[in-house]
């Protein structure tokens, strides 16, 4: 009898002394049999936590109930140092695996609509100066043979990175008029890259982005393309991507243009920028990112059209700073999370010559928007 009233008045404060759970302990599954048998590396013990980590101590059958404290776990996984949380990228497809199955975004065809329909009234950079369009735009005067297109192709593709479509164009232009001048009827090709000095070719590039570079890249692509693919440009991904400077991007436009092959999406910094602000890829990362998540909701039939008609719209309409929401019928709904609403307010207020000296900046010619805009308004 004086052993049950001495259990009877056992304060509470040792009964929870006696449940006490530590850090090592949970990890032992043969000592605390009511925590289940899985294995925690590491765990913490934490109180206030949400009630579906709770484990509840059951009473003895044979003993008066007590009121026993809760004791809530949370387990928690330590990410290793150096590594990123990739739970928020979880059903996002990497680059360089196959992709899954992701819907079409729902705004998507909406959207591109409306896209399609403000680039038939604008004529972008890239629609007479892109990389696919120069060596057309250069040999106007001589019947240009379709290995030397792909070769100059190529050759603009490695020079556009960093560097506007109207740069790349120019420095384009002057290999075009040297290689000439040194009796190379057709310009720019293999032969006249390699016998030039690369000082010389540097100074012909002069005006594009990391101009040095890409000088060397060239004159060392074009040994690799005489010694190793016959004087012609590669018809694989895995190919292109092993010459010097050439990336994914460059590998699959010029797949495209090159051999009428559609393997990939190219994506470039505008085709990126606006697929995340439209909010039709997930990830927070780079061009190859995207260019996986893309391609796994994408219709293949819209490979191919989908960079020149988003690289117009960014350089014309949507740019990287000083977006033109107010002519861009997008603004007009509620389908762009990033419209300019500061900026409506302002031009609808312009007079006719204010509007005038706003659009002198423009890479196009706006009136054909501006009737738009009127229209809808």
């Amino acid at each position: 009898m004086n052993k049950v009233k001495a259990e009877k008045k056992a304060p509470d404060s040792e009964i929870l002394a006696e449940v006490k759970l530590t850090e090592e302990s949970l990890t032992d599954t043969t000592s605390h049999s009511s925590i289940p048998s899985t294995k925690i590396s590491p765990v913490r013990v934490k109180p206030e936590i949400k009630e579906e980590n709770e484990v509840a101590i059951p009473p003895s059958p044979k003993k008066r109930r007590i009121n026993t404290p809760k004791i809530k776990i949370e387990i928690k996984q330590e990410a290793e140092i150096g590594t990123k949380d990739e739970t928020k990228d979880e059903e996002i497809p990497q680059a360089g695996e196959e992709p899954k199955y992701i819907p079409v975004p729902k705004n998507f065809f909406e959207i591109y609509e409306h896209v399609k329909q403000m680039r038939t009234k604008v004529i972008a950079p890239v629609d007479t100066m892109g990389c696919a369009e120069i060596p057309l735009t250069l040999n106007t005067d001589i019947e240009l043979t379709p290995r030397n297109y792909r070769f100059q192709l190529l050759v603009s593709l490695m020079l556009s990175s960093q560097t506007k479509d109207e740069i790349n164009y120019i420095a384009m232009s002057n290999m075009k008029t040297y290689f000439t001048e040194q009796g190379y009827e057709q310009g720019i090709t293999i032969d006249a890259i390699r016998w030039v000095d690369e000082k010389k070719l540097d100074q012909l590039i002069y005006s594009v982005g990391f101009h040095t570079r890409k000088a060397s890249f060239i004159k060392k692509a074009a040994e690799i393309l005489a010694s190793e693919w016959d004087g012609d440009v590669p018809n694989t991904v895995e190919g292109l991507v092993a010459l010097p400077g050439v990336g994914p991007k460059m590998a699959f436009l010029t797949l495209q243009k090159a051999w009428n092959l559609t393997l990939g999406i190219g994506v470039d910094t505008h085709v990126d920028r606006l697929s995340k602000m439209w909010r039709w890829v997930k990830n927070k990362k780079g061009p190859e990112q995207t260019r996986a998540e893309l391609e796994s909701w994408l219709p293949k039939s819209l490979w191919n059209e989908i960079n020149p008609e988003l690289v117009g719209f960014g350089q014309s309409i949507c740019l990287p700073r000083g977006r033109r929401c107010d002519l861009c019928t997008l603004s007009k709904t509620k389908l762009c999370p990033n419209v300019d609403r500061a900026l409506l307010k302002k031009v609808a207020v312009m007079t006719p010559e204010e509007r005038k000296h706003m659009n002198r900046t423009l890479r196009f010619d706006p009136e054909p928007l501006i009737k738009d805009m009127e229209d809808l308004a």
